[in-house]
């Protein structure tokens, strides 16, 4: 497809993209990049690569393949890294990266995650009302009843 980027961006779960920066984006009225649109979650290729479920953190998981695990868990650029050392031994190992795994609909959301239930627009006053919220988010001063 033309215009597409011909690079995917390699992740240890969906969190990240499908979910931390995401969420980030919508808060900043920000559309998200093309390049965010599709990604490979490793954790979901390692077991079919190594033909094992992948147990613990990723920490355990980079020392379950003989690799070293280099930093502090949990720091975005330590776990890039130690993420990387996994894709480049599965690679090493002749595993070919042919698709990515996640990504983004037309609709905005991934492809596979559950998405809100539909309000009509009943239930949102009537909850509204409930809340004793009169529709700006502020509380009104009293109950109204339907």
């Amino acid at each position: 497809q033309a215009g597409a980027p011909t690079f995917a961006f390699v992740t240890w779960s969906d969190a990240d993209i499908m979910g931390a920066l995401h969420s980030q984006l919508t808060r900043l009225g920000l559309e998200r990049p093309a390049h965010y649109d599709k990604w490979i979650n490793l954790k979901a290729l390692f077991k079919q690569h190594y033909k094992r479920e992948p147990h613990g953190g990723l920490q355990k998981v980079v020392e379950s393949c003989g690799l070293t695990f280099d930093g502090r868990a949990h720091s975005g650029l330590v776990d890039s890294q130690n993420t990387a050392k996994i894709a480049m031994q599965m690679i090493e190992q002749s595993f070919r990266f042919t698709r990515t795994t996640r990504g983004f609909g037309p609709d905005g959301y991934a492809w596979g995650a559950k998405r809100p239930a539909p309000e009509s627009a009943a239930g949102g006053e009537e909850r509204e009302r409930e809340e004793g919220r009169d529709g700006s988010g502020a509380k009104s001063k009293s109950k109204r009843m339907l």
